[in-house]
């Protein structure tokens, strides 16, 4: 909603700020990296062939955000500081904290990740019951 808003009202609006046409562009690329990415129900395999993959594309993305905050922080103005810039710079962090939970949980150095573990399991347990049916027949 607030997406379509600034995009709708951007003469009004996001053009009146500083390095607007690149503000607008910032939202823009946002928007359009979530889209082309992350709308998928499931991330792996469905767009990420493996989580490596996923961590390396939110890694650039992060860098992407991180890059791009002088966009904002040219617009800064205290408490006159318009609410399109308090928004996006909300979605910016509340997008690079999603982004280093993702590495917190997929840690590869640190911890097995669960469905490799749960995978393992299975394995186990397969070779487990195919050695007890191979046991009771001979």
């Amino acid at each position: 909603m607030f997406y379509r808003a600034t995009r709708e009202h951007r003469r009004t609006e996001i053009y009146l700020l500083e390095n607007e046409i690149d503000l607008m562009g910032f939202l823009d690329s946002i928007y359009g990296n979530i889209e082309e990415y992350f709308c998928y129900e499931k991330l792996i395999p469905q767009k990420f062939a493996s989580p490596e993959v996923l961590l390396l594309k939110l890694s650039d993305f992060k860098r992407y955000l991180n890059d791009n905050q002088k966009f904002l922080d040219c617009n800064y103005k205290g408490e006159d500081t318009s609410y399109i810039v308090v928004r996006i710079q909300e979605i910016k962090d509340e997008l690079i904290q999603m982004i280093d939970y993702v590495r917190e949980v997929y840690d590869y150095e640190n911890t097995v990740i669960p469905y490799v573990e749960l995978r393992h399991n299975l394995i186990v347990l397969q070779n487990n019951k195919k050695d007890s049916i191979t046991q009771m027949y001979t």
